[in-house]
């Protein structure tokens, strides 16, 4: 009778190695994946929209806009207004620690998001926040602005799609947020995932 108790407690320990060893592969820090091919965008008023994928997203490229060197460690595209250097659009695919795979939190990766916003723009305001349809992901909308010389505005689109988190961002001065929003929208309205 000894015998058939250390069976099963043997084979519920296996498992239960297996199901550890598996979490712990999954949740091991990514690295985010660069485009497949180095492109440099450049786009102009007169010139149809261009394409731009990386990490699974694919996403059209306002005309108007040009290709800059990636700007911090997160960064996969970043683009500026022509003549406008003051007015971007970054595209974040951020590195993230280990975590439960398929967990996580919206709430908190916005909470961590306006909270590094505050660090870097003294007296932000929260404008809006909402969720925004997108699909087969979850994603939520931040607008916020700040005072200052010069004062800025800002509009997020924070996506959460399976194990990745995406984060668009246009930044501009207050004289510039009518055309920032519209081509931060566009891309925004066009995003697709390639896997």
């Amino acid at each position: 009778m000894l015998d058939m108790n250390v069976k099963p407690v043997k084979e519920l320990c296996c498992v239960a190695v297996l199901v550890l060893s598996s979490c712990q592969s999954n949740s091991a820090p990514r690295t985010a994946k660069q485009p497949a091919a180095t492109q440099t965008v450049q786009t102009s008023q007169n010139q149809p929209s261009q394409n731009f994928e990386a990490n699974g997203l694919k996403i059209s490229l306002p005309g108007g806009w040009d290709s800059k060197p990636n700007q911090g460690k997160d960064a996969v595209l970043s683009l500026v207004a022509s003549k406008q250097p003051q007015r971007k659009i970054v595209l974040d695919v951020p590195h993230l620690p280990p975590h439960i795979p398929g967990l996580i939190p919206m709430g908190a990766v916005e909470s961590g998001y306006i909270d590094d916003l505050k660090k870097q723009h003294q007296g932000l305001k929260v404008e809006e926040t909402a969720d925004r349809a997108v699909a087969s992901a979850k994603a939520r909308f931040v607008r916020t602005s700040w005072p200052g010389s010069p004062p800025g505005a800002k509009v997020t689109l924070i996506i959460i799609r399976g194990d990745t988190i995406y984060i668009l961002a246009a930044d501009s001065d207050q004289e510039g947020v009518a055309a920032t929003r519209a081509a931060f929208d566009q891309m925004a309205g066009s995003i697709a995932w390639t896997r």
